[in-house]
């Protein structure tokens, strides 16, 4: 099996299935016509045969396909699975994202799943009714006192 080395050839390639572009580095062909980037690689962790997407080629050129593949293959041999780094990497961004909400900003969110036909739903509190989003609010206005 030869490398595809061009972008012409990359964009003129019709067969379904894995074209090897270079060293672990595929242009996946689906039966519909997409094109899509694949690094495959066995894990240095499990041993195991793995594929990572690298995106689609609408959006990622062949030289960027190429560098992206470096950059894994650089993982790969310092230990580092790079699907694995991937899904870390994404974990920390959510959480870090997560970590910037403020309760006010989270009891918004949440009032705004509970509201039904535009109107709040009332929940008693001491014989009166009180909003969910008076409530809320309310708490939000005051620092903890953990």
């Amino acid at each position: 099996m030869s490398n595809i080395t061009s972008a012409r050839k990359v964009e003129t390639i019709t067969d379904v299935g894995y074209h090897r572009c270079a060293p672990g580095l595929y242009l996946q062909v689906a039966k519909g016509g997409s094109k899509s980037w694949l690094f495959r690689f066995k894990s240095p962790l499990t041993a195991k045969q793995r594929e990572m997407g690298l995106g689609s080629l609408s959006i990622i050129s062949l030289a960027q396909a190429r560098n992206l593949a470096i950059e894994c293959r650089q993982k790969l041999q310092q230990g580092i699975d790079p699907l694995d780094a991937k899904r870390k990497k994404r974990q920390s961004m959510l959480l870090e994202q997560a970590r910037t909400i403020t309760f006010k900003e989270a009891a918004e969110r949440y009032i705004s799943s509970k509201n039904l036909n535009g109107r709040m739903q009332n929940m008693p509190i001491n014989g009166q009714a009180v909003s969910h989003r008076m409530l809320i609010l309310s708490l939000a206005m005051y620092p903890s006192q953990i």
